[in-house]
C-alpha cells in the first residue's frame, strides 16, 4: 500500500457581530436543564447531541452564518460545473466544557463536512485539536465568534479544559446536496 499525502481544507471564518450572537445563543442554552454527559473516555459538562428537543438557538444562528456557508460553497467547487449544489444540514449541538471536561479523538460519519463555531473560548489551549495527514496534532489559532468548517473525517478532540474558564461550541455536520 501507498499512502500518498492529500492536503484538505480546514475552512475558518470570524463571524461579524459574534458578541451580540452568543449572548443570545447562551441565554437559550442556559434555559435547558441538562446532565452532564460521558463516561470514562469524555466528559461534556452539558450538551445536547443526543436530544430530539427544540433547540431554539439554532434558528438565530444560521441567520447569522448563512452567508459564510454560501462562502464556503462557492469556494469549494470553484472551477467545477457545481452551481447548483447546496448544503444539508443533517444534525447540530451545542457542548459546553467545564473542569476537567474533554472529548478524545474522533470522527464524523455519514456527512461530508463537520462544523464548529466557538461561542465561548477564554483560553486557546482548549481549541479543537486536529490530526494532520502526518498524524500530526494542529490547533489552529481561533477565537470566540470564529467558525471552522473541516472534513468530516478530519480526526479532531476537544482537549482536556484545565481551568476554571469554560469553552461552548455549536456543531453540525452537512452533506453537499444537488
Amino acid at each position: 500500500m501507498e499512502k500518498l499525502p492529500i492536503s484538505q481544507s480546514i475552512y475558518k471564518f470570524s463571524v461579524k457581530n459574534y458578541s451580540n450572537l452568543n449572548s443570545i445563543i447562551l441565554q437559550h442554552i442556559d434555559q435547558y436543564n441538562l446532565k452532564t454527559l460521558g463516561n470514562e473516555k469524555f466528559s461534556i459538562t452539558k450538551g445536547d447531541y443526543a436530544l430530539s428537543h427544540k433547540k431554539t438557538y439554532w434558528p438565530i444562528f444560521m441567520k447569522y452564518i448563512k452567508n459564510y456557508l454560501d462562502e464556503f460553497i462557492t469556494d469549494f467547487f470553484s472551477g467545477y460545473d457545481r452551481e447548483n449544489t447546496n448544503l444539508k444540514i443533517i444534525h447540530y449541538w451545542f457542548q459546553q466544557y467545564k473542569d476537567e471536561d474533554s472529548h478524545p479523538f474522533h470522527i464524523h460519519t455519514n456527512s461530508d463536512y463537520s462544523m464548529v463555531y466557538f461561542v465561548e473560548l477564554q483560553e486557546k489551549s482548549h481549541s479543537t485539536v486536529f490530526i494532520d495527514h502526518d498524524k500530526k496534532q494542529v490547533q489552529l489559532d481561533v477565537k470566540e465568534g470564529d467558525l471552522l468548517l473541516f472534513p468530516s473525517l478530519v480526526f479532531h478532540s476537544s482537549p482536556k479544559n484545565n481551568s476554571l474558564t469554560g469553552k461552548t461550541i455549536l456543531s453540525a455536520n452537512l452533506n453537499f446536496v444537488n
